[in-house]
Parts: C-alpha cells; sequence; structure tokens
C-alpha cells in the first residue's frame, strides 16, 4: 500500500490539535483499522510527542480562551478528543511494544573466570549482560558460575564446561561438572548428557561430563531418575547417597559417590589447591583448598631410601618448607591432577645449591607415563633440572610426556626463585602449546624439545593428560618422577596448583606476596 502525502499531513495535523472533532474521528478509526497507518503514526510521530503535544494549546488559542471562556459541552468535546488520542496511543502501544519475555536464567561468574556467550539466532551478545535465554550456549574456558533459574532453580558449574539453555526447566552439557538444586516445587527439571537424561524429582544432584570418562550423576539429596538417551522407558530412579555412570544403556554400572567433591556455591577465585610447606600439630602436611569441592586432599611423606621418618622443614621463604634428599623421598597425594588440555597453573618457591640439580626428576607431577621414550603427552610435570643438551644448566622444565619446554634462568645458586608454569588450554599459531614459563615474576624465554614423533591432530601438538587411575595414572606428587630414578633434590615452598591460566598480573602478585588476587570474570 502506497501512502500519499495527504495522509502524513493529516496525521500530523491530529497531533498538532488542527483537525476539528468529526476529522479526528475519522481519521482515528481509518488509522485504527489500518496496520500501515498505524506503523506509520508510531514511527513518523512516536508515542511520546503524540502524548505530549495532543494537550498542548498555541499562544493564540490561550488568548482566545482568556477572552472568551469555552462553554461546558465545548470542554466536554475536547477532553473526548484528547480521550480519543490516548485511546489510540494505548492502542498502538498494545500492537507494537511487545514486552521481552523474561530471561530463562541469569548467571554470575567468579573472579578468573573465562566464557564465551552465543546467542540463540547468532545475535551478538549485548556488553556486560549477565542473562541467558532459550537457545543460549555458554562455553565456560575456566572457572566457575552461578546460575540462576527464574524457577529457583540454581545451579554451579565449573570449567571447562559447555552448557545450552534449552528451555527453563531443560540445559545440555557436553562437558563439564555442575551441581544443580531444585526446589520440591520444580520437579522435573532435565540434565541431557551425551549419554544420559536426568530428571529432578525434588534434589540436589551433580553431574561430571567428559575428559574421556564415563558420564557421572551424584545424588546428594532426594532422588533423580535417570535413563540413557536413545532408550525410553528404561530409566531408573537414583536415591540420595548414590552415583552411577554410563555406559551406553547399561545402568547398572555403579560408580562411588563423591557428592563432595562438587562446588556448590561460588567461590571468590578460581578454584585452587595450596601446600603451603607446613605441618599441623599431629603431624600431618598442611593442605589448602577448594579445587575438589569440600573434600579434603590429603597429603602424606613416604621417605625413600632417605631413612627420614618425618618430612624434614626447614625456614622457607613463607613460613616452613620441605627439604627433599633426592633419595626417592617425596610428598604423594590422593588427588588426581588436572586432566586432558584443561587450562591450569603450577607455582611455588625453590631453593637449590650448585650440584644438586639432576637431568629428568620432577618439582610437581601428575599422570601417566609409559615405556620407554615418550611420544604422547599424558603427564603434567614442572621441574627444576639440568637441560636435556648439555646436562650442565639447572633450568626449569615443564613437560607433557614427549613434549617440553625449556627456560633459561640458572636457578642453583643457593636463592630463593619463585617458579610459574601457565597453561591456557589452547594452541599457538605455531601448533605449540599456549605455554608460558615466568620465573620471579618475569616471562622467561626459551625453547620446545620434543621426542619423534610428535603427537599431533590437525597440525597442533596434543595435550592428553591422564588422570584416571584405570588407565595407568598417578595422583599429585612432589618430588619424585613418574619413574623411579632422579627425584628431586633441594627446597620446595609454597606449592599451588590452580584450575585456570592464571594472568601476568595475577602470577606476580603470588611471587610478591603469596597471595591470589585474580582479575575480573572475561567475556572472550
Amino acid at each position: 500500500m502506497s501512502i500519499s502525502r495527504e495522509i502524513e499531513c493529516q496525521i500530523q495535523d491530529l497531533v498538532d490539535g488542527h483537525l476539528d472533532e468529526d476529522q479526528q474521528r475519522v481519521l482515528i478509526e481509518r488509522i485504527a483499522n489500518d496496520p500501515e497507518l498505524t506503523r506509520l503514526y508510531v514511527s513518523h510521530v512516536g508515542l511520546d510527542l503524540t502524548l505530549s503535544k495532543s494537550m498542548r494549546f498555541s499562544p493564540a488559542k490561550l488568548a482566545d480562551l482568556r477572552q472568551t471562556p469555552p462553554s461546558q459541552p465545548q470542554i466536554v468535546k475536547a477532553l473526548l478528543a484528547s480521550a480519543a488520542v490516548v485511546a489510540l496511543s494505548l492502542v498502538v502501544l498494545r500492537l507494537i511494544i511487545v514486552p521481552d519475555p523474561p530471561p530463562l536464567a541469569t548467571f554470575r561468574a567468579s573472579p578468573g573466570t573465562v566464557y564465551q556467550l552465543q546467542r540463540a539466532g547468532d545475535k551478538a551478545p549485548e556488553p556486560g549482560s549477565l542473562i541467558l535465554n532459550e537457545g543460549d550456549e555458554m562455553t565456560l574456558t575456566q572457572g566457575v558460575v552461578e546460575l540462576g533459574f527464574g524457577a529457583g532453580v540454581r545451579g554451579i558449574v565449573e570449567g571447562p564446561a559447555k552448557v545450552v539453555f534449552e528451555k527453563k526447566d531443560r540445559v545440555r552439557m557436553t562437558d563439564g561438572r555442575a551441581f544443580f538444586e531444585v526446589p520440591a516445587a520444580e520437579k522435573g527439571f532435565k540434565v541431557i548428557t551425551g549419554d544420559l537424561i536426568v530428571t529432578d524429582l525434588g534434589t540436589e544432584f551433580a553431574i561430571k561430563v567428559g575428559d574421556g570418562s564415563p558420564d557421572e550423576v551424584h545424588v546428594i539429596k532426594g532422588r533423580v531418575e535417570v535413563a540413557p538417551r536413545g532408550h525410553a522407558g528404561s530409566g531408573k530412579v537414583l536415591e540420595a547417597g548414590h552415583a552411577l555412570s554410563s555406559l551406553g544403556s547399561d545402568l547398572t554400572v555403579t560408580t562411588p559417590f563423591k557428592g563432595s567433591i562438587f562446588l556448590k556455591h561460588l567461590p571468590d577465585r578460581l578454584p585452587y589447591l595450596h601446600i603451603p610447606g607446613d605441618m599441623s600439630d599431629d603431624g600431618s602436611i598442611v593442605v589448602i583448598g577448594d579445587i575438589q569441592g569440600e573434600e579434603p586432599i590429603k597429603a602424606r611423606f613416604l621417605p625413600g631410601k632417605s631413612g627420614s621418618d618425618a618430612l624434614p622443614t626447614v625456614e622457607g621463604r613463607f613460613g616452613s618448607a620441605f627439604k627433599l634428599t633426592g633419595q626417592g623421598d617425596h610428598v604423594l597425594t590422593d588427588w588426581a591432577g588436572i586432566g586432558q588440555d584443561d587450562p591450569r597453573t603450577v607455582a611455588f618457591w625453590v631453593r637449590m645449591n650448585p650440584g644438586e640439580a639432576t637431568y629428568d626428576t620432577a618439582c610437581v607431577v601428575w599422570g601417566h607415563r609409559p615405556q620407554g621414550i615418550e611420544t604422547v603427552n599424558r603427564k603434567w610435570n614442572v621441574q627444576v633440572a639440568l637441560d636435556r643438551e648439555t646436562k650442565s644448566r639447572c633450568i626449569v622444565n615443564t613437560t607433557f610426556g614427549g613434549f617440553w619446554f625449556e627456560g633459561t634462568t640458572s636457578l642453583d645458586d643457593g636463592q630463593w626463585h619463585h617458579v610459574a608454569a601457565v597453561y591456557t588450554g589452547q594452541n599457538l599459531p605455531s601448533g605449540m602449546p599456549d605455554l608460558r614459563l615466568f620465573i620471579d615474576g618475569k616471562r622467561e624465554a626459551g625453547e620446545w624439545v620434543w621426542n619423534e614423533p610428535i603427537d599431533r591432530k590437525e597440525g597442533n601438538v596434543r595435550v592428553r593428560t591422564e588422570t584416571r587411575v584405570e588407565e595407568g595414572a598417578e595422583p599429585l606428587m612432589i618430588g619424585k618422577p613418574l619413574h623411579d630414578r632422579n627425584s628431586f633434590r633441594g627446597e620446595l615452598d609454597e606449592i599451588y596448583v590452580i584450575a585456570g591460566a592464571l594472568e601476568t598480573e595475577a602470577v606476580q602478585t603470588l611471587w610478591q606476596s603469596n597471595r591470589l588476587d585474580l582479575a575480573k570474570p572475561r567475556k572472550d
């Protein structure tokens, strides 16, 4: 439909109050019954302009009114005419301005968190928006987010993770760990993983997905129904204090219940583990942190051939420090470590005297080392040891297995040095792992060293740190490599393992004050 200039002028006259009563009535009826004219009315004039100008008198009219006050019938007619314009505006408002639906969920992130949002329909994410709508997808590179659904459902998701928000009562997870708290009135909330459909029956439950293991469900309170995807009607009810893992359509695979390993509240930093080098009053090794949720991590001293009954300590950089003799004595924990290519940071203080360094040792290590020459990258080992080529320089070395990075700064000078190894979980354009070493707060230069053939996929060096005991992985150890040779000789203090890649400023704060001070959440 082509709208004439005459109609546009009439609409403007309506707004300016230049039409008489009959002209107003005719035009208002026409606009209200013609969608094209309705849209024109709103876009050309605007609702605010309509409401303000429809009740405005010109100076000439005000002078006329002072000389000849209007009669009561005229006042009534004027009020009716104004009411008609207001009524039309409300009709237009109802037709054109549709209120936004309430968000499916909101979220907030802990410091150090890095995430991406893919809006449904490829809409660009609004800067600073903490709202999630139906169809949105969140990729959590590292850190923790707390989800708040409108129905009162609350979730804590630990990265790396990927979550698709399908409906107000249904999310899909293809990676990560999450805890959900569902009010009794909201039974039916679903979490769908690659293998399972978990339906809440009024409860608290947790999900673990990815890292090469079967999907897991842990029921903390109440009950859930668990069904294998693609096998309708074959679900089973899981009670509080129980857990299971999937194996295709088989739901009889039980797994130990570990509800305490999941975070249930948003932390004020990245999940971390801290072994400060101190001993408790009962002689046990102090371990701090929430990298394993509420489950305490235990550490014990193994003397090797040193003959020591207790772990020797000396005055450290902060408090006391471990003194290891290089005779197989080391600290063993019951924590599996950070797996696959998940981001991580390991930091500690080290002091070594000239002549103490050996080749191929370990300061902080976990994972799996196969027999023979390593060509796959199934472990994580940050060590201060002799270089590979000359066996004469004591430098920091971080190895994934068959691929490692050697620094250049000599560290066996009898002084305390702070070492930090930061892995982002990504690959550089060259295909090398994005690994950053720091010595005393400064970025360390160095070079890559490897065994042939290099474990690559699509040109990128693959990092697949193993944490599964059934696949031969060993838990976090301090001072002993994943073989029986060349244990570490020297002193270690303030050992940190952080579930995420620290920024340079955070590394420097850790070096200067032994304190985790993380940046605000970052949206990539």
